[in-house]
């Protein structure tokens, strides 16, 4: 009798260049997992870019009063990552032990969506960590494609009752209905998503994959201002 290759389990993979980041998506990473009966992993990146000004000749640490606290380098600064990479693993495996999770833990220099895309496999979802800069008004927030996959809608309204948070979807003016029970607001383009989405604080963006461009995930964190998560597709 042949047996059947085992299904490997979805993967909710939070992405971070710094630990502030990682810390504030761990909270969304496990309520998710637990949602799919998935694994955590954690990825930190040290951002080739970061190094490299770090190691310019007028590189500073400004400290919280706006005050140059000494010079940098490349080398001081990738101490900085390696210290920020030992407090995420360590966040991470008492959270997932925690909430009985599967977990693994990376650090790789590069770039953060580049290394992202190249560890996620189809169906896993990437999670990309964003320290919120005001208080968040506590909803989750879903994007729909526009020919959108009904479980993704499902899939939100679940996350949003494992964190304890209100739904709100942002779609396009047709197509997409909202789960019952969640706040449903149509925008006639991208663009008016984005300018509405600037506007709130929520405490995590759920984007159907159809919903963003690959390389905008990056811009959509910075936009929301909070932790954002993307399904790979599948095919």
């Amino acid at each position: 009798m042949t047996e059947l290759p085992k299904r490997r389990p979805t993967r909710v993979i939070l992405g971070a260049t710094c630990y502030a980041d990682a810390e504030a998506g761990i909270a969304v990473a496990v309520g998710l997992a637990r949602v799919l009966s998935g694994e955590l992993q954690g990825l930190l990146v040290e951002e080739e870019s970061i190094v490299a000004y770090a190691g310019l000749p007028f590189a500073r640490v400004i400290g919280p009063g706006g005050r140059a606290e000494g010079g940098l380098s490349a080398e001081r600064m990738r101490a900085a990552f390696r210290r920020d990479a030992r407090a995420f693993e360590r966040r991470l495996a008492e959270a997932a032990g925690a909430a009985a999770l599967g977990w693994s833990f990376a650090a790789r220099p590069g770039r953060l969506a580049t290394v992202l895309g190249e560890i996620a496999g189809a169906g896993d979802f990437i999670l990309l960590g964003h320290r919120a800069a005001r208080p968040s008004e506590g909803e989750v927030v879903f994007l729909p494609a526009p020919d959108g996959d009904p479980a993704l809608g499902a899939l939100a309204e679940r996350l949003a009752g494992a964190l304890g948070r209100p739904l709100r979807v942002l779609a396009g003016t047709a197509g997409a209905a909202a789960p019952v029970g969640a706040a449903l607001e149509r925008l006639p383009t991208r663009a008016a998503v984005m300018v509405r989405l600037a506007r709130l604080s929520p405490a995590a963006v759920l984007a159907e994959a159809g919903a963003v461009a690959p390389g905008d995930v990056t811009d959509l964190a910075e936009t929301a201002r909070c932790p954002v998560i993307v399904q790979r597709p599948v095919s």
